[in-house]
């Protein structure tokens, strides 16, 4: 499905009519990984006492005016961590980060604490660490099985911990509402497990910078010296020697560490090699806004594109800029395994 029109954005929740009735400009940050999504409101409220608090929760939905009623589109719950007045122009800017965040972080999600686990599977590991927080784990069926020797989580954040273990099989580990889903990039899935339609996006007619509609692109490609294949050592009890499997094909990548079974030093050399396969090449798009654009989705570059930039794309980070004058995206993607 092709570029939205026409976007406009709302809120839900206490204080919603006052900031949907005085909302001015807004922004949308939707990233993978780590980092938490965020909405950022300017609002021309008449004073701040008519604005919900710090701490309070509201929803955000993007939506299509062309359509009649208008389609909208949920973006998730968002706590409000900071309300920032401004003399001239008598406005206030409103900074929601993603729930379940709290301003006190109630469960100590990101306090540091150290960890072992030993003879266990990712998905153990991901459901343990998960649940502790009142979340609801969910976990790709690709990983879910993947066997762990040890691994240590050492004067670490639990957020980070997941974050690293994620980057370790190249998937994602994200909170998304009540879920925490730890899934391979580059799939047609949002993280609460939706499935989400490739966005297509074509050039316009008329493709210049005075043109609302004017799409631009820039790409980072691989060196000319990547890396087709993976050497990884594991230990051989049998014989007291530590010996080496290959995946892929030269020239080679080659990972420090020992495995202790030739089944997780091949695991290790394929979800290396599979990183190496999908991060070699990158897109930044700035282009009219669509609310179907979200950070894990795909997008699909038309034939309209050069032939270097034509395929499919994971979307690393998406933010959407909106107000009167109208809304755009800007998206950072990489290229999805053939």
């Amino acid at each position: 499905m092709g570029l939205a029109t026409r976007i406009i954005a709302r809120t839900s929740g206490q204080g919603s009519k006052i900031i949907n009735q005085y909302l001015q400009n807004w922004q949308l940050t939707d990233v993978s990984g780590e980092d938490t999504d965020q909405i950022k409101l300017t609002v021309a409220a008449p004073d701040m006492d008519s604005l919900p608090p710090e701490g309070v929760t509201i929803g955000f939905d993007i939506g299509i005016a062309d359509y009649d009623p208008i389609q909208w589109f949920s973006r998730g719950q968002f706590t409000i961590t900071r309300i920032t007045p401004k003399l001239f122009p008598h406005v206030f800017t409103i900074v929601a980060t993603a729930a379940p965040f709290q301003v006190n972080d109630q469960t100590e999600f990101k306090q540091r604490r150290s960890q072992t686990y030993s003879g266990t599977t990712v998905g153990d590991i991901f459901r343990t660490v998960v649940s502790r927080h009142g979340l609801s784990p969910r976990v790709d069926p690709d990983l879910d099985s993947i066997a762990i020797d040890h691994i240590d989580q050492t004067d670490e954040t639990d957020m980070s911990f997941l974050t690293r273990l994620a980057r370790q099989y190249d998937a994602v580990a994200k909170p998304v509402e009540s879920y925490y889903v730890l899934a391979r990039r580059g799939k047609v899935k949002s993280l609460s497990g939706k499935t989400i339609e490739p966005v297509l996006i074509e050039l316009p007619a008329n493709n210049q910078p005075t043109e609302r509609s004017f799409t631009n692109a820039t790409l980072s490609m691989p060196s000319r010296k990547q890396f087709k294949g993976v050497k990884a050592k594991w230990w051989n009890d049998g014989t007291g020697a530590e010996e080496v499997v290959e995946v892929g094909v030269t020239p080679f990548k080659r990972l420090p560490k020992t495995h202790p079974t030739i089944e997780l030093a091949t695991q290790a050399a394929t979800d290396e090699l599979r990183k190496l396969e999908r991060t070699g090449t990158q897109i930044q798009l700035d282009l009219p806004a669509n609310p179907r654009f979200f950070a894990e989705g795909i997008v699909r570059t038309s034939s309209q594109f050069p032939l270097y930039m034509q395929g499919e794309w994971s979307l690393d980070k998406v933010v959407i800029t909106g107000g009167k004058q109208g809304a755009r995206a800007q998206l950072t993607a990489t290229l999805t395994q053939s």
